[in-house]
């Protein structure tokens, strides 16, 4: 038959010796049985709940907390991850030794830091979530904190994240997840696939046939979602110059009773276009969430350009320069797109 589980100390800064000028004065132990080492006038600062607690006298003989090393200990029933976040954020953070660097044991600390009535725990914490190398390393595991806390903005900061890294989800274990709900991670799902739709259709706007009268109105004042009828592969119908035979813009045929003249781009451009489609769609990512990534390929001068292009002067002349501002407006419409749908979505109901 096993025994009681050991106690074991804690890691600095908590540890006996971690700071031999000022020597602890009380014991923190947690539920797993871990003594953090720590100073009353510490947590009495930081807490009013310890403040009051440790106002109290002494108990007498037979209910008194148990002692070590002639310290009393304090018993809580938190474990030792989160324990560990909450005596962190107890201490001024003057230096990166009581900095927090992870996220284990942020969601029972802050439950903690209500229970103890810990102001500054209860404020920095959204804030560490937030904080962008930790949430660029773990969006996933943030949405999960986030939910598990109600925290709305940070839960749509976590989302936005998640764009960024393959749709199939985390490749490390999120333990967070064990304690939200299916529906909450479908809700993530569904706010990447509209993403990914949302995407996809201004990539496709790009190459989409266009009545030939807009093409020479945008020149001085267009709107970024329609700028890119300006760029070289829409000419001649614009005033940038003539193409080679065979390159350049074209009447779309469309039958003879169809009201308007339609106008697409040059073939070399709808080919590029396609295969940036085939590079950001699979069979299991409908389309890249990835703006950046959507934006590099759409910016990129590929051997089959520059061999489509070697003919037509105008278009090796400006097809680099073109594609990257292509880019650059892909990218502006694309995060504000991002936005729009971030500001409809609502992750947390109460």
């Amino acid at each position: 038959m096993s025994g009681p589980v050991p106690i074991v100390d804690a890691a600095h800064p908590f540890a006996r010796d971690s700071d031999e000028l000022n020597p602890p004065d009380i014991i923190m132990r947690s539920a797993d049985r871990v003594d953090f080492f720590a100073h009353k006038q510490m947590l009495a600062f930081s807490s009013n709940c310890f403040a009051n607690m440790f106002a109290f006298p002494a108990p007498t003989v037979d209910d008194a907390n148990p002692t070590r090393a002639g310290l009393t200990v304090v018993v809580v029933p938190e474990p030792a991850v989160a324990l560990r976040v909450l005596l962190l954020m107890s201490y001024p953070r003057f230096s990166a030794t009581y900095i927090v660097d992870s996220f284990d044991g942020v969601a029972e600390a802050y439950a903690a830091a209500k229970k103890y009535d810990i102001p500054a725990a209860i404020t920095h914490i959204p804030k560490l979530l937030l904080e962008p190398v930790l949430l660029a390393r773990e969006p996933y595991r943030v949405f999960a904190i986030a939910h598990i806390l109600q925290l709305e903005d940070i839960a749509k900061a976590a989302a936005a994240e998640t764009l960024k890294h393959p749709i199939l989800g985390p490749a490390a274990h999120v333990p967070e997840y064990a304690l939200i709900s299916a529906h909450q991670l479908w809700q993530l799902h569904a706010f990447r696939r509209e993403v990914a739709d949302v995407l996809k259709g201004i990539v496709e706007l790009f190459v989409r046939p266009c009545l030939a009268e807009n093409l020479v109105i945008y020149d001085d004042a267009f709107t970024p979602e329609r700028a890119h009828l300006t760029l070289v592969w829409w000419s001649p119908m614009g005033p940038r110059g003539k193409h080679a035979v065979g390159c350049g813009a074209s009447l779309l045929a469309v039958p003879e009773d169809f009201p308007e003249v339609l106008v697409v781009p040059a073939p070399w451009f709808s080919e590029h276009i396609d295969r940036v489609m085939q590079r950001v769609s699979s069979l299991y990512t409908p389309f890249e969430t990835n703006v950046d990534h959507v934006a590099e390929f759409l910016g990129q001068i590929t051997p089959e350009i520059i061999t489509a292009t070697s003919k037509c002067p105008l278009c090796t002349a400006k097809a680099a320069t073109d594609l990257k501002e292509l880019a650059d407006g892909f990218r502006v419409v694309a995060k504000g797109s991002i936005e729009h749908v971030l500001q409809k979505t609502t992750f947390i109901t109460l």
